[in-house]
């Protein structure tokens, strides 16, 4: 997490540091969404197709620039809020888990303004760039592998283990911008992300839970400044 806060701190720098010198509007936005996200999950056999997205709340900042009135470069950071999966260990244990993951995509996109109006605008996105897929798992009840007749209760949870990876994704959407005032905008958004995420959730690999490559469609509001 701390090496995509030192990517988007660059990043926000470079795009103000750009604007500056081709003396082209720079702007900045923060805002939330609601993101649909496939959760971590066990196979429970063969026919398991696997879970359904749930949503999950979200926190965007980004920076960029208008290179020209229509075309524009940004960057941006999104902290998901973390879910959730319970599971059961039981390669040479017999240990019941619990796995808390989520996204931090940093991303980059072209924008381009396709409807410029005195008070709306319509502005299209696509790009992308990484992810890092984080993952906490903690021991909930620990019994003995052979006979379970011996269990022992973690309260609270013995913290098992931190994995992450790092995922190539890309990024397409929409933008509304609304006019506020000469350099506000109250912009609704719609995202379509896409995650090559590792296959599986933890360290334990095919043993453990699996997460996977997928879809993250997400609708919310930012609050954009422009200079």
């Amino acid at each position: 997490m701390r090496h995509g806060m030192r990517a988007a701190v660059s990043l926000a720098a470079i795009l103000i540091h750009a604007g500056h010198a081709h003396a082209q509007s720079i702007y900045v936005f923060g805002g939330t969404a609601q993101t649909w996200r496939e959760p971590g999950w066990q196979q429970r056999s063969i026919e398991d197709p696997g879970p359904d997205p749930k949503p999950t709340p979200s926190l965007l900042a980004g920076a960029g620039w208008w290179v020209t009135p229509r075309v524009g470069i940004d960057g941006s950071i999104e902290f998901q809020r973390r879910q959730t999966l319970s599971w059961h260990y039981g390669y040479m244990a017999n240990k019941d888990m619990s796995s808390t993951d989520s996204d931090t995509p940093i991303l980059g996109h072209l924008r381009l303004a396709a409807l410029r109006a005195k008070h709306v605008s319509v502005e299209a996105l696509v790009g992308g760039g990484v992810t890092w897929h984080g993952t906490k798992t903690f021991v909930l009840r620990e019994c003995s592998p052979i006979f379970s007749t011996t269990c022992t209760t973690h309260d609270p949870p013995a913290e098992a283990d931190t994995y992450g990876t790092w995922d190539w994704a890309v990024s397409t959407g929409v933008d509304v911008p609304i006019r506020l005032a000469d350099h506000v905008q109250l912009s609704p958004t719609a995202r379509v992300l896409y995650a090559r995420r590792y296959e599986y959730l933890t360290a334990t690999d095919f043993r453990g839970p699996r997460s996977g490559p997928g879809l993250m469609p997400s609708i919310g509001v930012t609050l954009r400044w422009t200079r």
